[in-house]
């Protein structure tokens, strides 16, 4: 079982594969663009908003550096997506500055001068979906801990933040309508906070429930997490890593080049030859070998 006190021991390390991740910014560039932020603290209202949308998520953006605050800004809108509300220079200015019908999500920054980003999750007195954005990883494990809805590192990739505002609408949804079923399957519930296991990737981390996982495929030196809400994560774990890390009799090895998720699992045949599993929410079937498909046909354990 993996829980939140052993996590740091399976925080799994993306590598950028040669060729997969074409960016105008390398890693000095990276580096760069962490140390040229040289401006002091400050708050204001947003300019320069985009129109009023009654579906846009309303933003909060927290960072002490201007710059840091005018990028965050700037791929926010142009994502087209998002209304930013108001931007802080601070936690204490975070939270007087904005209320609960003003926002629905909180872009944080961790290290600020008097207090940090996970003294806002502490007090902000209503709920509000939390993403820190900070230059460091350190801090990943602890923002699990605050159930932060994800991660990003600085500067924050646009397709890497599109992916995280899809799970603050998820989340938006969620809170605006509990009655309604989370049909992506991204809802987590406290017991299953337990079960989740943070993936560093590229541009942060992202923490994925067990439950949640369908099936995990080799991928040359890298694996592929394939997830319930049709989202895919590259990781650099190998196959045997994940094998040793999760509940064999919940996610067995069913092939060289496949872990399943047993639960997800809707039937097993064999076509010219080979058998093969369906997985629920999944297209195609991933390969089963001969001995793992008669386990699991006659109910055995793989």
């Amino acid at each position: 079982m993996i829980n939140a006190n052993r996590i740091a021991d399976y925080t799994l390390n993306f590598k950028k594969p040669s060729g997969f991740w074409d960016s105008p910014s390398g890693e000095s560039q990276r580096e760069n663009s962490r140390v040229d932020v040289l401006f002091g603290p400050g708050t204001k209202r947003a300019g320069n908003m985009t129109s009023s949308n009654h579906d846009s998520l309303r933003a909060l953006i927290v960072d002490d550096e201007p710059p840091a605050q005018r990028r965050m800004q700037r791929l926010l809108e142009d994502t087209g997506r998002v209304t930013v509300s108001a931007v802080a220079g601070s936690v204490t200015q975070a939270l007087t500055l904005v209320g609960e019908d003003d926002i629905d999500v909180a872009f944080l920054d961790i290290q600020m001068p008097g207090s940090d980003g996970f003294q806002y999750v502490e007090k902000v007195p209503f709920d509000v979906s939390v993403v820190f954005v900070t230059a460091y990883s350190r801090f990943a494990l602890r923002a699990f801990e605050v159930a932060a809805l994800d991660y990003l590192l600085k500067p924050v990739e646009p397709d890497r933040l599109v992916a995280t505002l899809d799970r603050v609408e998820r989340a938006v949804r969620q809170r605006r309508c509990p009655q309604t079923p989370d049909v992506s399957g991204s809802a987590t519930t406290a017991s299953q906070r337990s079960e989740l296991i943070c993936l560093q990737l590229s541009g942060g981390a992202r923490f994925v429930s067990e439950v949640d996982i369908l099936c995990i495929l080799a991928c040359d030196d890298y694996s592929q997490v394939i997830l319930k809400d049709g989202s895919a994560e590259l990781v650099s774990v190998s196959m045997r890593t994940w094998e040793a890390s999760l509940p064999r009799e919940r996610f067995p090895r069913v092939h060289r080049s496949a872990i399943a998720a047993v639960s997800h699992i809707r039937r097993i045949d064999r076509f010219k030859g080979r058998w093969q599993a369906w997985l629920n929410g999944l297209c195609d079937p991933i390969p089963v070998n001969r001995d793992a498909a008669r386990r699991l046909r006659a109910g055995l354990p793989v």
